[in-house]
């Protein structure tokens, strides 16, 4: 009910917004030039911060994932050694 409720007003946030910014904004890109409601930009640069975003986050995740695994490998062969050195030890008692 609650995430209900937090949608709505979302919603209502956004249209809000989209009805304050609908007047149209010349926008000039190399030798193009068009005209975009001002929402529309906003909502494009917002897309395009999400994207960006998440990309660097990706990176960011398989490099720890990476490092994760070579800890992972070094902590299992600590492990066999240690696991040798008491079988040795109760060897030699």
């Amino acid at each position: 009910m609650t995430s209900l409720f937090l949608t709505l007003i979302l919603a209502a946030v956004v249209i809000i917004f989209s009805i304050q910014n609908a007047d149209l904004m010349a926008m000039k890109f190399l030798y193009w030039t068009f005209s975009l409601p001002k929402v529309v930009v906003l909502f494009i640069s917002l897309f395009m911060g999400v994207v960006i975003t998440a990309l660097l986050s990706t990176v960011n995740i398989v490099s720890i994932k990476k490092a994760t695994k070579e800890l992972e490998a070094k902590l299992f062969e600590k492990d066999n050694k240690i696991k040798e050195l008491q079988e040795k030890e109760k060897i030699n008692q």
